[in-house]
């Protein structure tokens, strides 16, 4: 199989079921699988998943463990040669998967595009990582970071990093990640037509500060 799309999830049905909607040509693709594992949701995810979208892949989460791990779990029962991650928040245009397959060599990580999902602003990407654990906006061909909610890394290089640490449960595990491969010399590529329309700010206020800043410092550490 040439590509698993990787979806965790945590009591957000309504938007993840908009989501596979979008990704409808995906579901009937046989060279590709959908795989989402849901965090010990409590509002019947699994149970209205199964009934709507029984030819998506389920893995069900005893208890909840965060995103970095669901991904990790999804990545290890995935088939294909490619894994593609997305958050459940947003949907995808119709380009997506179409984007990021011909851009795939299988050397290079790539960052998909991120949009505000009423206005279309670009959000968060292209960035480059700085060596205190930030990153900036940059060029495009100087991008080596980029969020998990539109990210797709040869399955190779996902294994031969340990994949998504799991002590960052969520905030910047997705940027530690990209460091990590950056450091081990791994190329990085931006696919612009590769958009995921995203419900989601990229603006942290409260815990979601502190966490970021604490995951981070432990990035860089």
């Amino acid at each position: 199989m040439r590509a698993s799309i990787i979806i965790p999830t945590y009591n957000r049905y309504p938007l993840l079921h908009a989501l596979l909607v979008s990704l409808v040509s995906a579901i009937e693709d046989t060279d590709a699988e959908i795989i989402v594992v849901d965090d010990a949701s409590t509002d019947d995810t699994t149970g209205k998943l199964a009934i709507e979208f029984p030819s998506v892949r389920l893995l069900a989460l005893p208890r909840s463990m965060g995103p970095a791990y669901s991904r990790n779990r999804g990545a290890e029962a995935a088939s294909g040669r490619l894994l593609l991650f997305l958050d459940s928040d947003g949907v995808v245009e119709a380009e997506w998967r179409d984007a990021l397959l011909t851009a795939d060599t299988g050397t290079h990580l790539l960052l998909g595009n991120v949009v505000d999902f009423r206005s279309g602003r670009r959000q968060s990407v292209p960035r480059r990582a700085t060596f205190i654990g930030k990153s900036l906006p940059c060029p495009p061909e100087r991008a080596n970071t980029g969020p998990s909610c539109n990210l797709a890394v040869p399955r190779d290089i996902f294994e031969a990093l340990g994949g998504f640490d799991e002590e960052l449960p969520y905030y910047f595990e997705d940027s530690d990640l990209c460091i990590r491969a950056a450091r081990a010399g791994h190329p990085f590529k931006f696919v612009a037509d590769a958009v995921f329309r995203h419900h989601g700010t990229e603006r942290k206020t409260g815990e979601a500060i502190r966490l970021q800043e604490a995951h981070s410092t432990y990035a860089l550490l």
